[in-house]
């Protein structure tokens, strides 16, 4: 069974799901509609096709999703956004410790930096006097 229940003007729906209790804003302010909802709701929960929720481990879904990113992205890009969940997950997986070295597509292609050419040669003054 669900119960609804209003926070400020907005209606909410608290449920019990696989044992796991799930409290969903229903986006209304009107009663009606939000009666509407746990209606259809229940009847999911009846016929047993309401969506049950997710126990995926976080450690794992971190470590490959950090690896989606160095794939796709350049290495800056790809930092700056792993930066994002070890603010708010921590240190949690080897790909979120600081200052880890997670393979990046690119990284493996790039053997020695670049050297640039002098194309001034004897020309250069150092110092910057002319």
């Amino acid at each position: 069974m669900a119960s609804i229940y209003k926070r400020g003007r907005v209606w909410w729906i608290h449920y019990i799901v696989a044992g796991k209790s799930v409290c969903r804003s229903l986006k209304t302010t009107c009663e009606r509609a939000a009666l509407e909802k746990k209606k259809q709701l229940e009847a999911l929960q009846v016929t047993d096709q309401l969506v049950r929720p997710s126990s995926i481990p976080i450690k794992p879904f971190l470590q490959s999703f950090c690896e989606f990113l160095l794939g796709t992205r350049r290495h800056k890009s790809a930092k700056n956004d792993i930066s994002y969940p070890r603010s708010f997950f921590g240190p949690c997986c080897p790909a979120l410790q600081l200052g880890s070295r997670v393979p990046h597509k690119f990284r493996h292609n790039r053997k020695t930096l670049p050297t640039v050419p002098d194309k001034l040669g004897k020309r250069h003054v150092p110092g910057g006097s002319a």
